[in-house]
């Protein structure tokens, strides 16, 4: 962490003399209008080196500071301690079971709803039978009914066919008699 602080230092440092090398190329630009062509070149080729120089220094500063950061990271994960590993195989057996533990639970809900289908289902068999039953009671109280129905109609019909009959032969009130 000290070294990554250095070098983001000196990164710094240098950018800071780019600057002023930049600066100075700017006011000896200006100046150079004055200045003779051969020392105007000579100038050039200096601040050009210069900046270069400066340029190679920052990358090289920054190649640096990546190799120790990586450097630094590998170290990291390679330090990862024994107990870290043990905790997070721990949480993982943890969630596995908290996991199982789900899935049981979901399967004996399941179970309790097949058992509750079962028993709403033969409850409603009950009642198509107990329905079931109490229209063929019904039926046969029908049937009774009709059945007492005909048995007072032939002998209602008995009766007056006596009756027609007992007119007949013995003839009817009025002395009127049937003739043969």
């Amino acid at each position: 962490m000290m070294e990554t602080a250095v070098i983001a230092y000196r990164v710094e440092s240098l950018e800071k003399e780019l600057s002023l090398v930049q600066n100075m190329m700017r006011e000896t630009k200006a100046s150079i209008e004055i200045m003779p062509l051969e020392i105007m070149k000579e100038m050039r080729k200096l601040l050009t080196a210069h900046q270069s120089a400066l340029i190679q220094a920052e990358q090289t500063e920054v190649s640096k500071l990546r190799s120790v950061v990586d450097v630094f990271m590998a170290a990291k994960e390679v330090s990862k301690s024994d107990e870290e590993k043990a905790r997070d195989e721990k949480r993982r057996q943890e969630k596995e079971e908290e996991e199982k533990k789900k899935e049981k639970e979901k399967e004996e809900e399941e179970e309790k709803k097949k058992k509750k289908k079962e028993e709403e289902e033969e409850e409603k068999k009950k009642k198509e039978k107990e329905e079931e039953a109490k229209k063929k009671e019904e039926k046969e109280e029908k049937g009774k009914e009709k059945e007492k129905e005909k048995q007072s109609k032939s002998v209602k019909d008995k009766a007056a066919n006596k009756d027609q009959n007992g007119s007949k032969k013995g003839g009817d009130k009025l002395g009127t008699t049937l003739k043969k």
